[in-house]
């Protein structure tokens, strides 16, 4: 069996996040096809020259190699939903099975399909052979839509290699005894990402407690939050940039906390990963978190994008050592248990299997 894997061209993003730490563990050939804007790529008509290029440069990939399985991974935000809908139904022209993978779901977006483009939408996502989502919630949605195939869902995950090379023990020691908090947001840099709420929030709490802001991440909206921060004139914040793998690490392992106000997600992978550090999340219900996500146990989740309850919790977190004890290793251990990559590597090896056969 050979698997044909689209992945948007989005350096740090969670999809690409995703797979990097499935790499390995994978044991069946996975061959990856980046789609969509590339980084230096400026003006509509280079744009749109790209597109056709992809679209030709799949078309013949397909024609030359024996692929039985095409797999592709949208957001579910207009942009990607046009142009991965287009090479799904060059595959299913070519006659080869599709899954499609949905790490994220916009809720205004899914509201306007259902409305006006629930027929179109059936008839480009409606034939694949199977579908992933992140959530149960989701596959609820699918199956109200009409979707009949097998929708299976799956969770994000961890490198076993960091879970396996990190010390709980040490770290947690390390961070109690620390006379400054390190608040931690690790993220792209956009605003629908809550990088502005976590600001305010942690604005509202520096000059009462030993308290810095690590803001890691590129993005759009980066310079406009360097920009917010020195218009207020916020000291304290740390800029790290765009961080992998040992410096990733090493953030995860030096904060205390975990701050994401994001307005929507499928399954936040940098949530995962600060659980499996140890770090307490203060985060809002979105996407899968619902699903497993429990207040008190894993930290806080709120409905609300008012900077003032998120700076709240966080206070709440550092006045109560014993609560921040108990979520840290509650979150480690549950990680750890659940959000293994190699066994996601498994589980979507039966389901390629599965659909491919």
């Amino acid at each position: 069996m050979r698997v044909l894997n689209l992945l948007p061209e989005d350096r740090g993003g969670g999809i690409e996040s995703y797979y990097e730490q499935l790499k390995k563990y994978f044991t069946v050939p996975v061959t990856y096809f980046f789609v969509g804007k590339r980084r230096q790529e400026k003006g509509k008509l280079n744009q749109l020259r790209r597109m056709i290029s992809d679209y030709r440069h799949f078309s013949q990939i397909l024609n030359e190699n024996q692929y039985n399985l095409v797999v592709v991974n949208p957001s579910l935000d207009v942009k990607g939903i046009i142009r991965d809908g287009i090479f799904l139904l060059i595959a299913r022209w070519k006659a080869i099975k599709t899954i499609v993978f949905f790490h994220g779901w916009q809720e205004p977006l899914s509201a306007w399909i259902d409305r006006y483009f629930l027929r179109l939408f059936r008839f480009v996502y409606g034939q694949t052979d199977a579908v992933v989502v992140l959530s149960e919630r989701i596959k609820k949605i699918l199956i109200s839509w009409g979707f009949r195939q097998r929708i299976h869902v799956e969770v994000t995950v961890i490198s076993d290699d960091v879970l396996n090379a990190f010390s709980f023990k040490e770290a947690f020691s390390k961070r109690i005894e620390s006379q400054r908090w390190r608040l931690l947001f690790l993220s792209r840099i956009l605003r629908q990402k809550g990088i502005f709420e976590t600001i305010d929030a942690w604005a509202g709490l520096k000059d009462k407690y030993p308290i810095d802001l690590l803001i890691a991440g590129d993005g759009e909206d980066l310079e406009s939050v360097k920009s917010y921060v020195r218009s207020t004139n916020l000291s304290s914040v740390s800029f790290c940039g765009y961080v992998v793998g040992k410096e990733k690490d090493y953030l995860f392992n030096d904060a205390h906390l975990y701050c994401l106000p994001s307005y929507t997600e499928g399954m936040p992978v940098s949530v995962v990963e600060a659980m499996a550090y140890g770090l307490p999340v203060v985060t809002r219900w979105v996407g899968r978190l619902p699903e497993f996500f429990i207040n008190g146990e894993h930290g806080f989740a709120t409905t609300s994008k008012d900077p003032g309850v998120f700076k709240g919790l966080i206070e709440r977190l550092y006045q109560d050592k014993t609560l921040y004890s108990k979520i840290s290793s509650n979150n480690h251990s549950f990680a750890k248990s659940n959000f293994l990559a190699s066994k996601a590597a498994l589980r979507l090896k039966k389901i390629y299997t599965s659909t491919a056969n």
